[in-house]
């Protein structure tokens, strides 16, 4: 982790009292390095509700289809989503 520090993504998810945000995002197919290779202290629940997407966590890839979920622990580093398919 000590050489990806600089890519600690510093925005805090939610308040003190409910540490959670929800986001809803859209892509065009064929997009590519949608979010910057970043990590932080909150885990993650990413969903995909349709198409195809490729998420890279800790320099390991994963194919998502509609209805498919990841989960992505806190400190874990990420490049969400690497491609959409």
């Amino acid at each position: 982790m000590r050489e990806h520090r600089n890519f600690e993504e510093k925005i805090k998810h939610g308040t003190a009292e409910l540490p959670i945000a929800v986001h809803k995002l859209t892509y065009p197919k064929g997009t590519d390095m949608l979010f910057y290779l970043h990590w932080h202290k909150e885990f993650e629940i990413l969903v995909l509700t349709e198409g195809s997407v490729i998420f890279t966590i800790e320099q390991q890839e994963y194919l998502l289809n509609p209805g498919d979920f990841v989960f992505i622990n806190s400190n874990m580093v990420a490049i969400l989503p690497a491609s959409c398919l």
